[in-house]
C-alpha cells in the first residue's frame, strides 16, 4: 500500500510539453534543443491535420524521469 501511495505522489515524468515552438524551427534543432534536458525517446511536434502544418507544440518523451524541478521554468 505504502509503494502505490509514493508512485500516486510522484512528481516524476518522462513526458515534458514543449510550447511556444518557432514555426521555423526544424525538427532538428528542436530536438537538439530538448536533448538539453538529457537524452531523448521520441519527439512528436503537433501539426494541423486539415493542412498539415505545425501549431508551434511538441511532446517529447525523455529516456530517463525527471523532477518538476529539474526542468527549466520560464
Amino acid at each position: 500500500m505504502a509503494s502505490a501511495l509514493t508512485d500516486v505522489n510522484c512528481c516524476c515524468s518522462r513526458f515534458v510539453f514543449v510550447g511556444n515552438i518557432a514555426f521555423h524551427a526544424s525538427e532538428d534543432e528542436l530536438r537538439a534543443a530538448c536533448e538539453l534536458i538529457g537524452p531523448l525517446r521520441s519527439l512528436r511536434v503537433a501539426t494541423d491535420p486539415a493542412t498539415n502544418k505545425r501549431k508551434g507544440h511538441a511532446f517529447v518523451e525523455t529516456k530517463v524521469a525527471f523532477y518538476r524541478s529539474y526542468l527549466p521554468q520560464n
